[in-house]
């Protein structure tokens, strides 16, 4: 599989960058997102989705697009909250007319996994599902 991974240097994504290393996936990851600009970052990232998907084409094995970015916390404000929600919501956007554009040889799989287990590191008992009350200790 070849997968690309938004968020590589975060603590989910570097350990399923490294995974999927081992497994013997091809991996590419993002570079230089300005995450701090989200108009900057969205260009960036859709640059990088053009770049991905027609690198797709090379590849004969299945593909996938994992999000694991994110910085966003419990301790963020709801505008902080508010803007990185806008910049994936922009991204996904993106990404579909681009996947819709680019003549794919098979379909791919989105993997959304930000790290925001936290949130319910002091909740029980797992596993946590979405009547979970979220109870970070942060």
């Amino acid at each position: 599989m070849y997968i690309w991974v938004v968020g590589a240097g975060s603590l989910f994504g570097s350990a399923l960058v490294r995974q999927a290393r081992e497994s013997g996936h091809s991996v590419r990851t993002s570079t230089d997102v300005p995450w701090g600009d989200p108009i900057a970052a969205r260009a960036h990232l859709a640059a990088e989705a053009d770049s991905f998907l027609q690198s797709v084409k090379n590849y004969s094995d299945s593909w996938g697009i994992a999000w694991a970015a994110g910085r966003v916390t419990t301790a963020s404000s709801q505008h902080e909250a508010d803007l990185e929600l806008a910049l994936f919501r922009d991204f996904v956007g993106d990404l579909a007319a681009l996947v819709h554009r680019t003549d794919l040889p098979i379909p791919g799989a989105f993997l959304l996994a930000p790290s925001a287990g936290g949130a319910y590191a002091g909740s029980a008992p797992p596993p946590f599902d979405s009547s979970t009350i979220a109870r970070p200790l942060g």
